[in-house]
């Protein structure tokens, strides 16, 4: 998702949403990265349509296909455990 997503996530839970060095830019190049290992690189996504389409053109006789998931960079990782909290206090979802 382009970003350091667990830290981004405690930042946003637990700091106001001040963000700090989060974000990862520029993103890699996942077709040059496919070549350079001689898999397929089927594309990229970022809904269950796209990954339909994708999916019915993919080259199922290569061994290895590359696909990339285009994450929500606030997109968050739950359920999730405060610090210093036990694990039955868990966080299941923020809006």
């Amino acid at each position: 998702n382009s970003t350091l997503g667990m830290v981004r996530q405690w930042q946003a839970l637990f700091n106001e949403k001040r963000y700090s060095d989060t974000d990862i830019a520029p993103n890699l190049n996942y077709e040059f990265l496919a070549m350079a290992y001689g898999i397929n690189y089927a594309g990229e996504f970022s809904n269950r349509m796209e990954l339909m389409e994708i999916l019915k053109t993919l080259d199922y006789k290569n061994k290895i296909n590359l696909l990339v998931f285009n994450l929500d960079h606030d997109m968050g990782a739950f359920p999730m455990v405060a610090a210093g909290q036990s694990i039955n206090q868990v966080i299941e979802f923020i809006d």
